[in-house]
């Protein structure tokens, strides 16, 4: 995984006239950057495995993931990039405002409101009820006008009586998420982007934010929700599994050339993240699995 280069507020493309916008993406690689916006976000996995972030929440993913993330909750996922492989979703995006004032307060409607609150959490759908959603959100593509709008609320409702599915973040995951915390994560994600195959002085990237090296920490795990060792760790791992994928480097050299110090503390860290060692995350994805 390399590390997103932007922490940001995402301005989600939707006309004035617009209840809800769809969205799919068919890319080498999905674009990188730890965001929020108000607007509530189903998003599908057609195709691609990799890593995702869901507030302070982070775990592989795999095609058929399907995950509901509440208004300004941040989030990413970013694939591990395999030739001739492709990272492909189709996402829809509201704001539940544009449904008008008092519809979710409708008897019919509780359900679906119940669930938009349990979504400030992230919610991934699992077994039955994730295949019957994923079946209806890929036939939206194809559909348009009332009947588009008619099929979102099918799924919605769908989902709030889905008894399948996992809450992600922490109940008490309070992201700090003001334009001044914007832009200081931003600084932190650049340096760590930069420096993260080398040694790279805490202080040096304390002072940059204006902070001390402790008050960094405190800050990048509450704001970010993981600590800043696990977060370079990501990178560096993300790193690494290109390498493993594209070169017929040696394991050693691949640690050694993604900033880690030992050998030990690389299989390690691959280990927890990415559920089995180094060697067999080569041969798997050279055997095409």
């Amino acid at each position: 995984m390399k590390a997103p280069s932007k922490a940001r507020f995402e301005v989600v493309p939707q006309t004035a006239r617009d209840t809800f916008v769809l969205r799919e993406f068919y890319l080498e690689k999905f674009p990188i950057g730890w965001h929020f916006h108000p607007e509530i976000e189903l998003t599908l996995i057609v195709e691609s495995s990799g890593r995702r972030w869901v507030g302070d929440h982070v775990t592989n993913y795999e095609p058929g993931d399907l995950v509901l993330i509440g208004t300004n909750v941040p989030h990413y996922w970013t694939n591990d990039v395999v030739p001739g492989g492709m990272a492909h979703s189709i996402v829809v995006q509201f704001r539940t405002e544009r449904f008008g004032p008092e519809f979710l307060s409708l008897t019919e409607m509780k359900p679906v409101a119940a669930l938009l609150q349990r979504s400030l959490r992230g919610i991934r759908f699992l077994g039955k009820d994730r295949d019957r959603a994923a079946e209806k959100m890929m036939a939206l593509r194809n559909a348009s006008g009332l009947t588009q709008l008619l099929d979102l609320l099918a799924i919605l409702g769908q989902l709030a009586e889905a008894e399948e599915f996992e809450l992600l973040s922490s109940p008490d995951f309070m992201p700090k998420l003001d334009g001044g915390s914007v832009e200081r994560v931003d600084k932190i994600y650049d340096y760590i982007s930069r420096h993260s195959a080398k040694d790279f002085s805490h202080a040096e990237l304390a002072d940059l934010v204006g902070t001390s090296p402790s008050g960094l920490s405190h800050y990048f795990k509450r704001t970010v929700g993981c600590t800043l060792s696990s977060f370079v760790a990501e990178v560096r791992v993300g790193q690494a599994c290109r390498q493993l994928i594209l070169t017929d480097k040696p394991v050693s050299e691949i640690a050694f050339g993604s900033g880690f110090e030992t050998l030990s503390s690389f299989n390690a860290w691959f280990r927890r993240l990415r559920g089995i060692s180094p060697r067999d995350f080569r041969n798997s994805h050279r055997r095409g699995e």
